[in-house]
């Protein structure tokens, strides 16, 4: 009985270690560090790399010098610069998932993921 819980345990980790590898891999870092980081984050060491630590979410404000104004987040083409908008809060407007035609105003705050030195050059960081 032990043995077979030490081997489901095993599995399950394997898994576990797998999928985490594929998210990282997803986020644009190459197959190698991937499996790094998966592998520091499960055994609570933290992230060692650099690149993991390039790769975050935050919250960004919309400035009149930004380069997305006035544009629709498919005119604005964030995917070409790694960053994926998760959130567009206007005014008092919550707007999860928003849609490739939403246009970004001034004042619009935006929750992002990708790599932080792609969101600096684009856009306007408020918070990290």
């Amino acid at each position: 009985m032990n043995l077979l819980l030490f081997i489901m345990t095993l599995i399950g980790s394997f898994i576990a270690l797998r999928i985490g590898a594929i998210a990282f891999e997803l986020t644009g870092l190459e197959w190698s560090l991937a499996k790094f980081q998966t592998l520091s984050c499960f055994a609570g060491t933290g992230f060692a790399a650099k690149e993991a630590e390039l790769i975050t979410m935050s919250s960004i404000e919309v400035c009149k010098d930004s380069s997305i104004l006035d544009k629709t987040l498919r005119k604005a083409n964030l995917r070409n610069f790694d960053t994926t908008i998760l959130v567009i809060e206007k005014k008092e407007t919550t707007i999860p998932n928003s849609s490739a035609d939403m246009e970004v105003v001034l004042g619009d705050k935006l929750v992002c993921f990708g790599k932080l030195e792609d969101m600096r050059n684009k856009l306007c960081v408020v918070s990290g």
